[in-house]
């Protein structure tokens, strides 16, 4: 599955680990905006970033899937 990533879905395996983090870890601690609202955009991160990271490895790496060139 990895051998299929591209830049784009490198940045969005990022971005789910850096929600995940978010999502899991900083809501324990205590910040200036709250522990709701890390866990709210933690968790829109990690949605963004998997979802960057499946369509990505779905198209492999960016590439065209199932057309062929008219060559």
């Amino acid at each position: 599955m990895f051998k299929r990533m591209g830049p784009v879905g490198a940045i969005g395996l990022f971005l789910s680990l850096f929600g995940l983090w978010l999502f899991v870890a900083i809501p324990f601690t205590e910040t200036p905006y709250g522990k709701e609202t890390n866990a709210i955009s933690g968790g829109v991160i990690l949605a963004i970033g998997l979802v960057a990271f499946l369509v990505d490895v779905r198209r492999k790496g960016g590439q065209q899937v199932g057309k062929k060139s008219k060559d």
